[in-house]
């Protein structure tokens, strides 16, 4: 008996010996891979997070271009004082435009809402009345909640298209740095022509070769050239709703975007890099860095921010 408690006291040690061994290998596994977790992160952000300065996101601004092409700064108060002259004097026309890193919301004449996103400009007439259709001229982006009024249609030229509707919900991106014109329908109906030659004179609407949409559809205009197809509305407008959001988009498009939001310049180190597509969905608040940590995250691309310039190269670290 004394024997065989001296057995099973010793293989109880053996087997205490053994939990504790097992113990520590683990943690001493669990404390390296953390350590190696923690480096490879370490070696990633400092490879990706090349700052030399921050940049903020962009805000409400915009600026009202007078006759003779001088710039005043707008707020509500200003742009309901500027409207009041205009109607008593002779000026016919009121023009705003947003610089990069701005935005602004105003009201039409007709009561027609319009939000105008950054590097965009809208010329529209002090007043609607007497007119048989209400015209205006966009460069750049813009959403429309127009006025409904089916006696006088609403029409918007905007680089190489006429757009004519009576009342709906719609969004013109038409910057003239883009190869195409997106026209997005989100309600209503529209009725879009290219602009070209007709009957001898120039840039008049080409109505055997206009469209209409249904809300949920997009319009390309790529020189002239009209094609309509189903999307997901909510891309095109998320930058009214305060957000970037992009789905199989180049790097070029989105850095683009970028730049206009946050006023920088772009610099690509290999050229390459453009064509990648990335998904990104993330506050059009927050400041760059942010930004470009998010798309830096999909892989094989980095960012370097000098000054008001963006450099665009691929990630080089494994």
């Amino acid at each position: 008996m004394k024997v065989n408690d001296g057995n099973r006291k010793q293989n109880n040690h053996s087997t205490a010996d053994r939990f504790k061994l097992g113990a520590a290998i683990t943690v001493l596994v669990l404390i390296m891979v953390a350590v190696i977790l923690f480096s490879k992160k370490t070696d990633r952000e400092t490879a990706l997070n090349t700052f030399r300065n921050d940049l903020p996101a962009g805000c409400s601004q915009a600026f009202l271009i007078s006759a003779n092409g001088k710039k005043i700064l707008l707020t509500d108060a200003v742009m309901g004082k500027i409207v009041e002259e205009a109607a008593t004097s002779d000026s016919s026309f009121i023009t705003v435009s947003t610089p990069n890193g701005g935005t602004w919301r105003l009201l039409l004449p007709d009561s027609t809402e319009v939000w105008l996103n950054a590097g965009s400009t809208l010329t529209y007439p002090v007043s609607f009345a007497g007119q048989k259709e209400r015209r205006i001229q966009l460069s750049g982006e813009a959403y429309f909640e127009v006025f409904k009024d089916k006696s006088h249609p609403f029409t918007v030229i905007s680089r190489g298209q006429l757009l004519e509707v009576q009342g709906t919900h719609f969004n013109i991106s038409a910057y003239q740095e883009d190869r195409q014109v997106k026209t997005t329908l989100l309600e209503g109906s529209v009725t879009i022509a290219p602009l070209g030659y007709v009957g001898g004179h120039e840039n008049l609407p080409m109505q055997n070769l206009a469209v209409t949409m249904k809300p949920g559809q997009q319009c390309v205009n790529d020189g002239g050239n009209l094609k309509v197809a189903i999307v997901d509305a909510s891309y095109a407008v998320a930058w009214k709703e305060g957000h970037f959001l992009f789905y199989n988009e180049s790097i070029e498009s989105i850095m683009e975007k970028l730049a206009r939001w946050y006023d920088v310049q772009v610099v690509y180190e290999d050229s390459l890099l453009k064509q990648e597509t990335r998904n990104v969905n993330i506050s059009r608040s927050v400041n760059i860095s942010k930004v470009l940590n998010i798309i830096a995250d999909t892989g094989n691309i980095r960012f370097k921010v000098e000054g008001k310039t963006v450099f665009v190269s691929r990630n080089q670290i494994r």
